[in-house]
């Protein structure tokens, strides 16, 4: 099955005892490769003093965010399954209504359509009921939505279908945050 990472960050592992609530007030993992602009050297955290902040929604749903800017990651899905955690009824209705602290998000981005990270017809009512958020997306995923939704061109011109070969990447700027995608 297709799986597009969309490398914003590396998200190993997040442990969170209540979806919604954010106990990592700063990214403090190592980074990878060259040293990232702006960071001191033994941390990898910023050095303008904006923390990177992330809020667990369920599985491996995330919210990142960091000054002015939010990206959602994989965090709009609700089938239950018992091999996964979904968002909490209070989670979701917060991400839905665009209630704090998911509130302004910025951009939603979606590393593949399995049911554990994505649903095409909540990603639909999400990006209807919220006008600002741009979707990033690998194609299939989007094509998905295109299929759930009623009024298609209310939301498409907010998404970024995503098509790449095995191995490829791409940089993108999206809603003003630079992004790598990778076909792994």
């Amino acid at each position: 099955m297709k799986k597009i990472i969309l490398c914003c960050l590396l998200l190993s592992t997040i442990l969170a005892a209540n979806a919604g609530k954010s106990y990592f007030s700063k990214f403090s993992g190592p980074y990878l490769g060259q040293k990232p602009t702006g960071t001191d050297s033994l941390s990898g955290q910023s050095t303008t003093g904006v923390p990177l902040m992330l809020t667990y929604v369920a599985n491996m749903g995330v919210m990142v965010s960091s000054g002015d800017f939010k990206v959602l990651i994989d965090g709009l899905f609700d089938k239950p399954s018992q091999y996964y955690r979904v968002p909490s009824p209070d989670t979701l209705k917060a991400v839905m209504k665009g209630e704090a602290p998911f509130d302004g998000i910025d951009l939603v981005l979606f590393t593949h359509k399995h049911s554990d990270h994505f649903d095409a017809a909540l990603a639909v009512r999400y990006m209807e009921a919220r006008p600002e958020p741009i979707l990033v997306a690998p194609s299939d995923a989007v094509e998905a939505m295109r299929k759930a939704a009623y009024d298609w061109s209310r939301i498409e011109p907010r998404l970024v279908p995503i098509d790449l070969k095995v191995g490829k990447n791409v940089k993108r700027e999206v809603a003003c945050i630079p992004l790598t995608v990778v076909r792994t």
